[in-house]
């Protein structure tokens, strides 16, 4: 009986035993879960802020990069801007130098469509006026050859209208004349022979109408003067003889 009850209390001791190591094992483990949990957060959160802070120094990183391509862009749009206007003030220079030069060629040119100045011949002035007259005229095309609309629209009115209207005289027969291959325009060949045509035919009539329009604007000034005195003296009498 004492060996029984013995037995017995000592196997029940061992199970509580067993039991109070198992509850500590639990406790053990649950401790362990719980630190393990912890350092994965921790490591978790640690990642967070390593990510934060590489997307942090990417933004910061493009936002350099986008200000430096801004100051490129603006660097290279400024130098674009001075390459513009260098460009338009070169071209509006050249044109000026160029208007004027036109300017002194379309004086001297009037001046020998009148035969005025020396220094040249019919021919030569004919080759000369034709080369200016087809710059002036050979606008539409652009074919080195001066058309019937080309005479009409940039040459009537222009330095070259009595020209221009004696070709197109007479249902245009002075240009229907010198065109020999009937294409409805002049080369510049042809257009120094129509020229020199002109000059030969016209210059002496052109002379006369010269004459006559500077005899006519001295007898205006003369009679204007006349005028002009008639009207003064009896004023001057009254000042004089009052």
């Amino acid at each position: 009986m004492d060996r029984t009850s013995k037995a017995r209390g000592i196997e029940a001791e061992r199970q509580k035993k067993e039991k109070e190591r198992e509850i500590k094992l639990k406790k053990h483990k649950k401790e362990a879960e719980g630190r393990l949990s912890r350092m994965a957060e921790i490591e978790e959160m640690k990642e967070r802020d390593r990510e934060e802070e590489r997307e942090w120094r990417l933004r910061i990183a493009q936002k350099e990069r986008n200000e430096k391509i801004e100051v490129e862009n603006d660097e290279t749009h400024r130098r674009r801007e001075l390459k513009m206007l260098a460009r338009e003030d070169y071209l509006t220079r050249q044109a000026d130098a160029r208007r004027k030069e036109m300017e002194v060629e379309a004086s001297v040119l009037q001046g020998w469509f009148r035969k005025e100045g020396t220094g040249a011949g019919d021919m030569e002035r004919a080759n000369v006026m034709a080369r200016s007259i087809m710059l002036a005229g050979d606008k539409h095309d652009m074919n080195g050859s001066l058309s019937m609309v080309e005479v009409e629209s940039h040459l009537l009115g222009s330095h070259y209208d009595d020209f221009a209207s004696w070709l197109l005289d007479r249902r245009a027969a002075n240009f229907r004349r010198f065109d020999v291959g009937k294409v409805g325009a002049l080369k510049l060949a042809q257009l120094e022979k129509t020229v020199f045509s002109y000059l030969k035919t016209e210059g002496p009539r052109l002379e006369e109408r010269e004459r006559a329009e500077k005899a006519f604007k001295m007898e205006e000034e003369e009679r204007s003067a006349r005028e002009t005195s008639e009207m003064e003296e009896p004023l001057w009498r009254e000042m004089l003889f009052p």
